[in-house]
């Protein structure tokens, strides 16, 4: 039975611990836990969705922010390595889908996927939620959960 997941920020399950260090954040910028981030200039901003440069995809919140420009925030460096869990935006996923590239989406500070989009790829679908939680996860949830890996290219900042 399909289920309509709830979207949640990519969460780190391989390849941990993320190496964490401090960042200065740009003026009126506001973010919530694992959400995307980059550094531009030397201060943190939230990726966007299609960024014309995909490579604005580097970093990942420790925690919510809410802030202007005096204050450090604690971030994770992404690697090409590590896997994430995160959710496609509006639709299903199959296995067509798997080794696919996609691009992002951003909004209200939750950053997903769009299998219907592959026009500034950041990332690659590794693996359906149903192939390795079938429990929890079917072929036919919308909003469905895989596990992606973002794209060395992207990473490069």
């Amino acid at each position: 039975m399909a289920v309509t997941r709830t979207v949640c920020n990519p969460r780190l399950v391989q390849g941990g611990p993320m190496e964490t260090f401090y960042l200065k954040c740009a003026n009126n910028q506001s973010w919530s836990l694992n959400q995307l981030l980059y550094c531009s200039s030397g201060l943190l901003t939230e990726a966007a969705s299609n960024a014309v440069n995909a490579k604005y995809v580097a970093l990942q919140a420790i925690t919510d922010t809410s802030t202007g420009g005096t204050t450090y925030c604690k971030v994770g460096k992404i690697t090409a390595s590590q896997v994430f869990e995160m959710n496609e935006l509006d639709g299903t996923i199959t296995d067509a889908n798997i080794d696919k590239l996609y691009s992002i989406d951003v909004t209200t500070n939750v950053v997903t996927f769009d299998v219907a989009d592959n026009t500034t790829p950041c990332l690659k679908l590794v693996q359906p939620g149903y192939a390795y939680n079938p429990t929890d996860y079917a072929t036919d949830d919308i909003k469905a959960v895989a596990r992606v890996q973002f794209l060395q290219s992207v990473l490069d900042t």
